[in-house]
């Protein structure tokens, strides 16, 4: 129960660990390892989104009656409220304190202030007031913001980049977009989420998103022919895309297998960045 609470596997939502593969990322391409400030940060992001499921579970389920694991085991007799709190202050305890050590280790100034850019960026999507999920436009801009800062904080933690990283890096913020629209439209067929557009918008500007991709991807190719691999991957999508409708989004959404994703394209930056 517990894992599922945090969203560590998946349960009724997806595993927001998958949003440490952005920080990966980020160390690959970045290029620069050392161990301790790379597993403190690791921590960090790992707490961090622990902190942020649970926090935006409780409130969807509050706020808007949505059936995810917080608000069944409360629901259900398995967790109390009081029991609850608990684990929503837990997360955020460790997390202090794992902020507070960095002061110790040799990190760039960058990386510190989008550290504490993502913190408040994931608990402003969620809490009443704020609540950034359910503002029009904020709403729709914070979390493909918020993940491309996960990347790029990665990038910039022990140094800046050079040219060829920072193409990669506006790569990785058109597929944030990307994942975005998927999110977007999968919300929109579920009757209990926040619908920000419908579906057949979602949709286009999906379309919008691989057709820039692509145009990215033979932009950057004539600087090198490294980059041939995003034309490549962005036309995949493209043709993927061009045989789905919204409803066949949410498993797509669950599988990072499926087509629609190919992240091979970014397994290929990785490791030409880190060994060549």
């Amino acid at each position: 129960m517990i894992l599922r609470i945090y969203r560590i596997i998946h349960g009724k939502k997806i595993s927001g660990f998958r949003l440490l593969g952005y920080t990966f990322f980020g160390y690959a391409i970045g290029g620069v390892f050392d161990t301790i400030p790379l597993a403190i940060n690791t921590l960090i992001v790992g707490v961090g989104i622990m902190g942020a499921s649970i926090l935006n579970d409780y409130y969807d389920w509050k706020l808007g009656g949505e059936i995810n694991d917080v608000g069944s085991a409360v629901q259900e007799g398995r967790l109390s409220e009081r029991n609850l709190l608990v684990l929503f202050l837990l997360p955020f305890i460790v997390l202090s304190m794992l902020i507070a050590s960095l002061w110790w280790v040799s990190i760039t100034k960058g990386a510190f202030i989008l550290i504490l850019v993502n913190l408040f960026l994931s608990v402003a999507y969620s809490i009443p007031k704020l609540r950034f999920k359910e503002r029009p436009i904020i709403g729709i801009l914070a979390p493909p913001i918020g993940i491309f800062f996960l990347f790029f904080e990665g990038l910039i933690l022990l140094g800046y980049p050079n040219k060829t990283q920072l193409m990669v890096a506006s790569i990785v913020f058109l597929f944030a977009w990307f994942l975005e629209f998927l999110h977007l439209v999968d919300d929109a067929e579920e009757p209990n989420e926040v619908h920000k557009i419908t579906g057949q918008t979602g949709m286009q500007a999906l379309r919008i998103v691989v057709t820039l991709g692509i145009v990215t991807g033979a932009i950057f190719s004539y600087y090198s022919v490294l980059f041939l691999i995003t034309l490549i991957a962005w036309l995949l999508r493209a043709y993927t895309l061009s045989n789905m409708h919204a409803c066949e989004i949410l498993a797509a959404r669950r599988s990072v297998f499926h087509p629609l994703w190919r992240l091979e394209e970014f397994v290929v930056y990785a490791l030409f960045l880190i060994f060549i």
